[in-house]
């Protein structure tokens, strides 16, 4: 081999070892991974979800983003990770993750996968979703008595994202003796939240009646409205 075929041959061999990395394609072939993007950390909306969100990749044969979660680090190796969504268009690069774990910490990366399958993993980011807080307690309005046996019971409307029901609790007391709190009952459970009324019925005029809202959300924090107490109105 003469030395001008040589020459010509060494800036060949340079390109191809010093290339973005790349995977054995068809014999005698190299084929470049995608363009991997840039995973951006996770944004916390509630207990139970994570904004996720990710630079978008300029893989010109791109087909799709795959993001996996890990409950550990190391997602690229772990054998537990779950696939949590394929994304197939390019310019989407966000994604809400739900159904979690209050407080709980997570482990996410997004791969770019090319139309022949090959991939592109991003870096791994972690989030973690916010405490299991109870709801802000609802506001038990004064009761009112439409006649000697009955009493109307109201309260504002729960404002929780995540609400699951009401508990009204009742008790009573014959006065002079004290209320007894050893002996409060559930009167009535309410599964949406504006349902916000209730008729407590066949009354004892001379008692004092206790009320209290119970506010329970989905992942079963509960709030415990203020205990109001109410002798019913006698009629004339």
């Amino acid at each position: 081999m003469n030395a001008a075929l040589q020459a010509t041959m060494i800036p060949l061999v340079s390109v191809i070892t010093t290339a973005t990395p790349s995977r054995l394609g068809s014999p005698g072939s190299w084929v470049p991974l995608p363009l991997n993007c840039m995973a951006i950390p996770p944004v916390p909306l509630s207990e139970r979800r994570l904004g996720l969100s990710w630079s978008r990749s300029n893989e010109p044969d791109f087909a799709s983003y795959r993001l996996y979660r890990s409950y550990t680090p190391g997602v690229g190796s772990s054998t537990a990770r779950e696939l949590i969504a394929d994304v197939t268009s390019q310019g989407n690069t966000e994604f809400t993750d739900t159904g979690l774990d209050p407080d709980s910490t997570y482990y996410y990366a997004v791969y770019v996968i090319d139309e022949i399958g090959l991939e592109a993993m991003s870096n791994e980011v972690a989030g973690t979703t916010l405490a299991n807080e109870p709801p802000d307690p609802v506001e038990l309005y004064t009761p009112w008595a439409p006649d000697t046996t009955s009493l109307e019971i109201s309260w504002s409307e729960s404002d929780a994202s995540d609400f699951k029901q009401y508990e009204l609790i009742g008790w009573e007391q014959d006065p002079p003796d004290p209320p007894n709190s050893a002996d409060k009952r559930l009167l009535a459970r309410f599964t949406a939240p504006d349902e916000t009324f209730y008729t407590h019925e066949s009354l004892i005029d001379t008692f004092t009646y206790w009320y209290q809202v119970i506010q329970i959300a989905a992942i079963s924090a509960m709030r415990y409205g203020v205990t109001h107490s109410f002798l019913p109105m006698v009629l004339p």
